[in-house]
């Protein structure tokens, strides 16, 4: 299997992708990654090297255009489609893909070699695909090409994907592989790592406006710190957003208790969670902090109240990032009081959440990305036969163009779906 990965930059994206190659090295299968933006932490990098093969679709590229590999124009500008033939067929022409951009690399790849891939599509964000219309003929055209593939070649991380993708594209998507963004669960040498005492309240993840939790935590601190002055909320990572926290947290006057300690190298999560009081957030983290036993709270996305399912250990299946319509909430303020002073109510939560966490083992995941894998289910030209390169390139320029002058951020700004403003 060949991974189309956008970037290998500092995200879950990114450390999931090394999780899923360790985990098929250890099953004696080698897998490889092709990574369409020159965008990497070099760290993780390396990391993912021992388990896999990475290559660069920069490399495959003429050096007079090697500079459009800093963003996804790559994709659509002249590449060594011969040489590209050989690393697919290396591959046994499979290919996992990750996002719109891969979907439509491999749909230009197809057209232009007549040929079929074996295709997965993960959907690892609710609203990759599933957008409004972004009067774009390149995000249009990935939508439509999405909508031809079928159960078979999609695979879900959650049950509420299921749904709404099942509604979205007015297809069944019920028999189609359902896993966890699958972690590894650490061997621990005590059964906890959090500290009910401690205070510390730790979030860690790109700092995004659809991450919306950690503005709702920085409103709840000062009503923390009237009831425990030594509380404090540590935030780790790094993105656009971390201008409006910050401006935020200087408006309410506490910067004694709000730190931002930028982005942190994947192996040294377990460090920085050991002893903390309470976790908030989404994604992979959650998950991983809840294996290390301590109480998870769950950030839902794109969210203008300061609301939660409450903890990881408190969703059944998988679903616990998007808004859910209908599923129950409560306040975040409300949820984390009930910690606050009794450490048994702390201890009963951790261990839960602890117990949760082996659901989400990737074990699991790639069991599933092999059971995929047998359907051997195959895309061809019939299925990418509206593709046109040229109208892609045209199309994605003017998009970034009217992005770039504040004129439509729509499609960047997609997996918000404009709730945040």
């Amino acid at each position: 299997m060949l991974i189309l990965a956008n970037t290998l930059s500092f995200n879950g994206g990114t450390t999931f992708i090394l999780r899923l190659c360790r985990e098929f090295l250890r099953r004696d299968k080698r897998i490889g990654v092709l990574v369409l933006i020159n965008d990497v932490d070099k760290k993780l990098l390396l990391e993912i090297e021992k388990y896999a093969d990475v290559y660069f679709l920069g490399d495959y590229q003429r050096p007079l255009f090697s500079w459009t590999f800093s963003s996804q124009l790559g994709v659509f500008f002249p590449l060594d489609f011969k040489s590209l033939k050989v690393l697919f067929h290396r591959y046994d022409n499979c290919v996992h893909v990750m996002g719109v951009f891969g979907l439509l690399f491999a749909a230009r790849f197809i057209k232009k070699q007549s040929t079929s891939l074996k295709m997965s599509v993960g959907i690892y964000h609710q609203n990759e695909f599933m957008f409004s219309d972004a009067n774009y003929y390149f995000a249009n055209i990935a939508k439509a090409i999405f909508s031809k593939l079928g159960a078979d070649a999609v695979i879900l991380f959650n049950e509420n994907c299921v749904t709404s993708y099942s509604v979205f594209f007015d297809n069944d998507y019920s028999s189609s592989v359902l896993v966890p963004v699958g972690i590894d669960l650490p061997v621990m040498t005590r059964e906890i790592y959090g500290d009910s005492s401690s205070g510390r309240i730790v979030s860690i993840g790109n700092l995004y406006n659809f991450k919306s939790y950690n503005m709702h935590i920085i409103n709840c601190m000062p009503f923390f710190l009237m009831g425990n002055p030594s509380i404090v909320y540590e935030i780790y990572g790094a993105g656009p957003f971390e201008k409006n926290l910050k401006e935020l947290v200087a408006s309410l006057g506490i910067e004694h208790a709000v730190f931002f300690k930028g982005q942190i190298p994947y192996s040294e999560l377990p460090d920085v969670l050991a002893g903390a009081f309470l976790f908030v957030g989404s994604g992979t983290a959650i998950v991983e902090a809840s294996a290390l036993g301590i109480p998870s709270l769950i950030g839902i996305e794109s969210t203008r109240e300061p609301i939660t399912y409450g903890f990881l250990s408190d969703v059944e299946g998988f679903s616990y990032n998007e808004m859910i319509e209908g599923k129950k909430v409560s306040l975040m303020l409300d949820t984390i009081k009930t910690l606050l002073h009794d450490s048994d109510a702390w201890l009963d939560v951790a261990i839960k959440c602890k117990g949760k966490a082996s659901s989400f083992s990737v074990i699991h995941t790639v069991d599933g990305f092999q059971l995929q894998g047998s359907r051997d289910f195959c895309v061809g030209p019939s299925e990418v036969n509206g593709y046109s390169n040229i109208r892609a390139l045209i199309s994605f320029l003017c998009c970034g163009v009217k992005h770039t002058l504040g004129v439509d951020v729509r499609f960047a700004n997609r997996r918000d779906q404009g709730t945040l403003g």
